[in-house]
């Protein structure tokens, strides 16, 4: 794991839960990657601002659609995988104490 992360540290160990997925009885351990938005450097801080506070505020709502983020938060979503953050959403996670 040491050495994936070297290569992208974005990488992270995951166990996918028993009955996430149909006939899945059984956790699955799994190599897993922070999935991050990409937006354009010039998309206005508010827009980015909102964009990032709307996810990390309904994540219920959201994992109702993709189960696996059952949980996410705000820490979460601002780990650092070696991509600069948009200054909205590095606004709102440092607001939350995230980052």
């Amino acid at each position: 794991m040491n050495e994936l992360k070297k290569q992208n540290p974005g990488y992270n160990r995951l166990v996918i839960k028993a009955g996430t997925y149909p006939k899945q009885d059984k956790d699955v351990p799994a190599i897993g990657y922070m999935t991050h938005i990409v937006v354009d450097c010039n998309l206005p801080e508010d827009v980015v601002y909102k964009m990032t506070k709307a996810m990390a505020t309904n994540v219920g709502d959201m994992a109702a659609v993709v189960k696996p983020i059952t949980g996410l938060t705000a820490k979460d979503m601002a780990v650092d995988i070696g991509v600069p953050f948009h200054k909205g959403a590095a606004k709102y996670y440092k607001e939350v104490g995230a980052m």
